[in-house]
């Protein structure tokens, strides 16, 4: 997913880039070569009932400041975008952000802000892989000296309905039938029972007991062996 999504960003550069966000600064929000670069730290495994953090960095690549930057994150069922699903609102053993999102912060030309959104689990989440859909919002001053609001969005905030909206072929088309300003990644996070460790100390105690099976009978064999030889 995020090696088709990189060949999209990389092949949307020779399109024509609509002028959906002019800036004082003489940019575009949709400019690709200055959108927004967000960095996930990872990978996040945790166990049933533990406690982490989705930890990323956003970086201002504009020459002009972005301010009143807000996040939203989600948990998502699912590990891709395609089949994200939203977790039910009364669902107890899922992934759960344990603090409110960020307040509203700004991040000045070319500089970065790492954020730290702690989750917890119970032991009776669920394993796999969950999605962790991202919204960045933030203000600038447009060309015009007004402050106006900007909106990137990760694929997989997007709705079921609205994914056939998604053209892989067409960055600008996407951005401008989902009403974005760009898109940024999603990350995950690993839920491990230990059910892999399990089955390995399983596969090792056969192989063990294999061998000394193994070793059992080579033994009486050559017990055997040693008994015909000296049987006049």
């Amino acid at each position: 997913m995020a090696t088709a999504l990189s060949l999209v960003l990389a092949a949307a550069l020779a399109l024509p880039t609509a002028c959906a966000g002019p800036m004082q600064s003489g940019g575009d929000t949709r400019d690709l070569s200055s959108t927004p670069l967000v960095v996930f730290a990872g990978p996040v495994k945790v166990h049933p009932g533990e406690n982490g953090s989705v930890t990323f960095t956003v970086t201002n690549r504009y020459n002009q400041s972005m301010d009143a930057v807000r996040i939203e994150a989600a948990f998502k069922v699912g590990g891709s975008w395609l089949e994200a699903r939203r977790l039910e609102a009364n669902a107890t053993d899922v992934p759960r952000f344990t603090q409110a999102m960020p307040t509203p912060f700004a991040i000045t030309a070319h500089q970065g802000q790492t954020v730290a959104l702690p989750f917890a689990t119970t032991a009776g989440t669920e394993a796999g892989v969950y999605l962790v859909s991202l919204t960045l919002k933030f203000q600038y001053v447009n060309s015009s000296g007004q402050r106006v609001d900007a909106r990137f969005a990760s694929l997989g905030s997007v709705d079921a309905p609205d994914r056939s909206k998604v053209d892989l072929g067409n960055y600008t088309a996407t951005l401008d039938a989902l009403a974005l300003d760009g898109i940024v990644p999603d990350s995950s996070i690993t839920i491990d029972n230990g059910e892999a460790m399990g089955l390995w100390l399983t596969a090792a105690a056969f192989g063990g007991a294999v061998v000394l099976a193994g070793v059992a009978y080579g033994t009486v064999s050559q017990r055997r062996a040693k008994g015909r030889k000296r049987a006049p």
